[in-house]
Formats: structure tokens, C-alpha cells, sequence
């Protein structure tokens, strides 16, 4: 089991299309670099298969809370990052 707790820099990118008319290009509505507080906790278990290799399950949630930045207009936006990972895997001793 472990857990972190730092800065995190995320880059948000938002592209729509033009609701009427021929199609066009996408027009780019966030294009911003925003920092906030973040964590995580992660926990994980390792079951042998020999003396050399185990199988292994990890699960991580990652939490950078809502984040607010400027759009392509200068408006405010606000977005909230977070996310679940889970690993599977195979683990060789030497």
C-alpha cells in the first residue's frame, strides 16, 4: 500500500465544431496549462507462482480536485481530474 500527495501540472484541451454549416475545422475552445494540489493512494498484492514469479494486482486512484484555468475567450472554466488505474502483471526475480 502506498499514497503520494504533490503538485500536479495538467494540460486541458477542448476542440468543437461548428453546429451549423459546411463542416469546417474544429474551433479550439481551452488550450491551457493548469496546476493544483493532488494525491493518491495505491494498494497491491503479489501471489507467488514459483520460487521466481508471482502474479501481481495493483489499483490507484489519483485525485488533482477541480482545477480552474482561462479559455481561448479569457473566461474562467473549471475541470475536476481524477482517475482509477488498475495493473495486472506478471513479476520475474532474478
Amino acid at each position: 500500500m502506498g499514497g503520494g500527495i504533490g503538485d500536479a501540472t495538467v494540460h486541458v484541451t477542448t476542440k468543437a465544431s461548428k453546429p451549423f454549416g459546411p463542416p469546417t475545422a474544429p474551433v479550439q475552445l481551452i488550450d491551457d496549462h493548469v496546476h493544483g494540489f493532488a494525491w493518491q493512494a495505491v494498494a497491491g498484492v503479489a501471489v507467488p507462482l514459483s520460487p521466481r514469479w508471482e502474479l501481481t494486482a495493483q489499483y490507484r486512484y489519483f485525485d488533482a480536485g477541480t482545477l480552474h484555468g482561462d479559455d481561448t475567450r479569457g473566461e474562467d472554466f473549471q475541470t475536476k481530474i481524477h482517475g482509477h488505474n488498475v495493473d495486472l502483471g506478471v513479476r520475474f526475480a532474478f
